[in-house]
């Protein structure tokens, strides 16, 4: 069945009986010249059974403001991202907080231009989600092939680095 990702499934000629199997399976799989039905959305995390290596395990950095209290609680994009029931449903594997203020935080601010804050860094492994599609509308995508949180105003109050200035939510239609 040329399958190159496991876990993998497979039905048997018999899922045929189930009417949901084929409408919803031309979007999801094929059927096999054997009339087997074989999986072929990815869901991760998953193996590539090519290169051998652990697809879908997103690291997650959360790049704070500990001097804004009243920026939006950053915690938010790990319940967005990692819900079960969310349409991201994505494995948060390494989470680290930073503060933009710190040596780390500054790098980091330097090496991606971030130019407003609080926002989060996921690392190139989002890509292994098809949800990570949607995300471009939200995120930069950067040359190592993380993405970037750029669009603070869907979420809450931020502070723009570049100002100095707290943008409250009710602002940002102004």
């Amino acid at each position: 069945y040329k399958i190159n990702f496991v876990p993998a499934i497979i039905l048997s000629r018999d899922a045929k009986a189930y009417p949901i199997v084929g409408q919803a399976w031309p979007n999801i799989g094929t059927v096999e010249p054997d009339g087997n039905y074989v999986l072929r959305t990815v869901f991760p995390p998953y193996r590539n059974l090519t290169t051998g290596k652990l697809m879908g395990l997103v690291s997650i950095i959360y790049l704070k403001d500990r001097s804004c209290s009243d920026c939006y609680n950053i915690d938010t994009h790990r319940d967005i991202l990692s819900s079960p029931q969310g349409a991201f449903a994505m494995r948060l594997d390494k989470e680290t907080t930073v503060d933009a203020s710190d040596a780390a935080g500054k790098e980091l601010v330097a090496k991606y231009n971030i130019t407003q804050v609080p926002t989060i860094i996921l690392s190139s492994e989002v890509s292994a989600y098809p949800s990570s599609q949607v995300l471009k509308q939200f995120f930069s995508v950067e040359q190592d092939g993380s993405y970037i949180f750029r669009k603070l105003a869907v979420i809450g109050t931020y502070r723009d680095l570049s100002t100095n200035e707290v943008v409250k939510a009710q602002q940002q239609g102004q």
